[in-house]
C-alpha cells in the first residue's frame, strides 16, 4: 500500500478499484471525486492541526459507495490531550435540498415552529450528536447534477460523533466531529426553546491512535428532492441486523384485548380512554377523553372486538364493539350525508379534523362488513362511513386537494384517500375511485414538490412521519387496482420518505434510564417529526403497504424494514407486572406512547430524571394507540401469518 506524505504530515491512500460513473484520484495534494465527465464533484479535505497527524484511506466498498478510514494520533513530541477531530467532505455543489434525517429537511425553513432553523445558528454550524440522529453522523446534500451523503460508524460510543452541514454559495461541506458534541445550542425541551450546548471529551495520549470510518454515498440527480434514497438504502445495508418480536402475534393479540377491557373501557360512555397516567405514584388512572381515531382509536378497538368475537365467538367481545360502535354512531347527526362544502361539520361528535374524521369513516365502513359477518344488522355504520366519504367530497377541488374545516393543516387532507377507496370497494361507486385518484396525485405531488410533508401528527405543526401513511397506502392500492407503474413510483417515493424517519442504528441505552430498563433497542423504530424528537410504534400502520411494496418491486430491504417496525414496536409492553421509575406496576397490555432516544423533553420525567441528560427516558403516558394499530393488523389473517414468521427473542437472543 503507497501513501503519498503530504505538508500537514497526513498520508492518503485510494484502492484502484472503479466506482460507477465517479472515479477517486488524487490532485493537489488531497484526493478528489470526479464523474465520468471529468467534473469536481467533490473532495476530501484534509485535517489539520497544530498537534494531531492523521492518515486516510479511501476506497470504493460498493456501486457509488466509497469507505473512508482516517487514523488521527499526536505528532512527535505532544503531550496527552483533549482533542477536536473532523472529516470534511465538501461537496463542489450549492445545495439545492438537504437532509439530516430526523431532525432537517432542508434546514426546516418551511417548519416555523422548529428551533433548528437552517444549518447554523448566528454564523456557528449546528452539530448534531450520533443519538439525534436516525443514523450515525448522516446528512445529505443535492447538487445540480450530484448527491452526496456521509454516514458513520460510533466505533467508541464513549465518545461518540455528531455531524454538521455547512452550505455556502459555491460548496456544501458533509463534515464529522470527534467527539460528540451539540454546539452551539440543543433543544432539552421540546420545541419550546434553545438550552446551552454541551460536549464530550476525547483524549489522545503520545503513541495512541483514533480510527474512525466514514461512508460516501454518490449518485447522479435522477429525481430531485428523493435521491437521498440511496443514503437510506446504503446506511440500512451497512447496519442491518435480524430483530426478534419480544411477544408471539397470540400474545400480542390476547394482552391488546386485556389491555382495551380492563384499563380502557369506560362504562358510563361505552367507549375507550384515550390513555392511562400515573400521578404521584397513586396507580394508574384513565386519562385523556375519547376519540374514535386519532391516540384514542376507538373504532379500531371496537372493531378489534368484533374481530375476537369471530374467532373466538366470545359474546362479551360482540357485545363490547357493538356498543363502542353505537355509541359513537349516536353522536353522528342521524339522516343522510350532507351535499355541502360545510359538511363536515356535520359529524363533530367523531372529529373536526381530517385525520381523525378519516379514521372514523375508516372505522364504520370496516365495521360494517365485520357486523355482516357476524350477523348483526347495524345499517348505520355503512350510512355514516360513507356519508363521512360523501362529505369530504364536497370539499375536494379540480386539483385533487381537501379545503374546509378541518383541512387546513399541510398534507392532512391526504387522509381522506384510504377510506374513500374503502368506500369505492365497497361500493364500486367511481366517484370515490376518481376522488382517491385525484387526491394521491395532489398530495404526491406536494411531497415532491417540498421534499417533506406535516400536518398528520396533530400535536404540532411541524415536518412529521405519521402524514406518510394515507400516501403509502393510497398508492399501493391504486397499484394494486390499476396496475398503473405511477402509483408504485408514488408508493417507493412515500416508502422512502418513511424510512427516513426509521432508525438505521441502535443507540447505547443509557444505564438506569428507563429504555435500559426494558432493554430498548432503537433499531428499526420510528421518529416522530422534526420537533418531536422521540421514538414511537406509529410506524406499525405502515407495515402491510412496506410489504406488498416489497412483493411488487421485488427489493427485499421493504420487508426487513416492515420486520424491524413491528419487533421494534412491541419493546417494552408490560405483562402485568412491568415496574419502571418507581411507578405502580404497568397494566396488562399497556406500552409507553415514545421514548426519548436523545436528549430531549424533560417536561415528562420523573423528579429523579437528570434535566440536563433526559436520554433514555419515557412518556408514562400509556396510551390506546399502539395496542389499536396492533389489534388492527392482527385482525387480518394474511397479515398476520406474515407476522407470525417473524422470529419471537428467545432467552439466547
Amino acid at each position: 500500500m503507497a501513501f503519498v506524505t503530504l505538508v500537514s504530515s497526513a498520508s492518503i491512500h485510494a484502492a484502484n478499484q472503479p466506482l460507477q460513473g465517479y472515479q477517486v484520484i488524487h490532485r493537489d495534494h488531497r484526493f478528489v471525486v470526479l464523474d465520468d465527465r471529468d467534473a469536481l464533484v467533490g473532495e476530501f479535505l484534509p485535517f489539520s492541526s497544530d498537534a494531531v497527524q492523521s492518515e486516510d484511506v479511501v476506497e470504493p466498498a460498493g456501486t457509488n459507495l466509497v469507505r473512508w478510514q482516517r487514523t488521527f494520533s499526536l505528532k512527535p513530541g505532544q503531550p496527552k490531550q483533549s482533542v477536536r477531530l473532523t472529516m470534511d467532505f465538501q461537496a463542489a455543489h450549492q445545495s439545492r435540498f438537504a437532509v439530516i434525517p430526523g431532525i432537517s429537511w432542508n434546514g426546516n425553513l418551511r417548519d416555523p415552529g422548529n428551533v433548528y432553523h437552517g444549518f447554523d445558528y448566528e454564523g456557528t454550524p449546528w452539530s448534531f450528536a450520533s443519538h439525534r440522529t436516525l443514523i450515525p453522523g448522516a446528512t445529505y446534500s443535492e447538487g445540480e447534477h450530484h448527491t452526496v451523503a456521509l454516514f458513520a460508524d460510533v466505533t467508541d460510543p464513549k465518545a461518540g460523533l455528531s455531524c454538521s452541514l455547512i452550505a455556502t454559495a459555491s460548496n456544501t461541506v458533509h463534515r464529522l466531529v470527534f467527539p460528540e458534541e451539540e454546539l452551539p445550542k440543543r433543544v432539552l425541551r421540546r420545541e419550546i426553546k434553545l438550552s446551552p450546548g454541551r460536549t464530550n471529551i476525547l483524549e489522545l495520549a503520545p503513541g495512541e491512535k483514533f480510527k474512525a470510518t466514514a461512508w460516501l454515498v454518490l449518485h447522479p440527480v435522477d429525481r430531485p428532492k428523493i435521491g437521498y434514497r440511496y443514503l437510506l438504502d446504503a446506511a440500512w445495508s451497512h447496519f442491518y441486523k435480524p430483530t426478534f418480536e419480544r411477544h408471539s402475534a397470540g400474545e400480542l393479540w390476547t394482552m391488546g384485548l386485556r389491555f382495551a377491557r380492563e384499563s380502557l373501557w369506560d362504562e358510563s360512555t361505552n367507549m375507550f380512554h384515550l390513555a392511562l397516567r400515573c400521578k404521584s405514584n397513586r396507580g394508574w388512572s384513565k386519562a385523556g377523553g375519547f376519540s374514535i381515531g386519532w391516540c384514542g382509536r376507538n373504532g379500531d378497538l371496537a372493531n378489534a372486538m368484533l374481530a375476537d368475537y369471530l374467532q373466538t365467538k366470545n359474546q362479551a367481545s360482540l357485545e363490547m364493539g357493538l356498543a363502542c360502535l353505537d355509541a359513537w354512531a349516536a353522536r353522528v347527526e342521524a339522516g343522510p350525508a350532507t351535499t355541502n362544502s360545510a359538511g363536515l361539520a356535520r359529524f363533530q361528535g367523531i372529529a373536526s379534523d381530517a385525520n381523525t374524521l378519516s379514521d372514523g369513516a375508516t372505522a364504520f365502513l370496516r365495521a360494517a362488513q365485520l357486523t355482516s359477518q357476524c350477523g348483526v344488522t347495524r345499517p348505520a355504520y355503512r350510512q355514516i362511513g360513507l356519508g363521512i366519504c360523501d362529505a369530504a367530497l364536497t370539499l375536494q377541488k379540480s386539483d385533487g386537494r381537501f379545503e374546509g374545516k378541518g383541512c387546513e393543516r399541510g398534507a392532512i387532507g391526504a387522509s381522506f384517500i384510504p377510506p374513500l377507496l374503502d368506500a369505492y370497494q365497497l361500493t364500486n361507486d367511481h366517484r370515490y375511485f376518481e376522488a382517491a385518484k385525484s387526491a394521491l396525485r395532489f398530495y404526491i405531488g406536494m411531497l415532491r414538490q417540498d421534499g417533506c410533508i406535516w400536518g398528520g401528527a396533530l400535536d404540532t405543526r411541524s415536518i412529521d412521519k405519521e402524514t406518510i401513511l394515507p400516501f403509502l397506502a393510497g398508492s399501493i392500492r391504486l397499484y394494486e387496482l390499476t396496475k398503473d407503474p405511477e402509483f408504485l413510483t408514488a408508493a417507493e417515493d412515500a416508502g422512502y420518505y418513511l424510512a427516513a424517519w426509521q432508525f438505521a442504528q441502535t443507540i447505547p441505552n443509557v444505564p438506569g434510564s428507563l429504555m435500559d430498563a426494558v432493554g430498548y433497542d432503537t433499531f428499526g423504530g420510528t421518529s416522530v417529526a422534526t420537533v418531536h424528537m422521540c421514538a414511537d410504534p406509529n410506524g406499525v400502520s405502515d407495515i402491510p403497504y412496506l410489504l406488498a411494496l416489497a412483493k411488487h418491486t421485488g427489493c427485499e430491504i421493504w420487508s426487513q424494514r416492515a420486520a424491524a417496525l413491528w419487533c421494534n414496536a412491541s419493546q417494552g409492553i408490560s405483562t402485568g407486572s412491568l415496574t419502571l421509575q418507581g411507578q405502580p406496576p404497568r397494566p396488562c397490555g399497556s406500552q409507553d406512547e415514545t421514548v426519548n432516544y436523545t436528549d430531549w423533553n424533560y417536561s415528562m420525567l420523573p423528579p429523579e430524571i437528570d434535566r440536563e441528560h433526559p436520554r433514555g427516558s419515557g412518556s408514562s403516558w400509556l396510551t390506546a394507540w399502539p395496542t389499536a394499530m396492533r389489534l388492527t393488523l392482527l385482525a387480518y389473517p394474511n397479515v398476520r401469518k406474515q407476522i407470525e414468521t417473524w422470529p419471537v427473542r428467545s432467552q439466547d437472543n
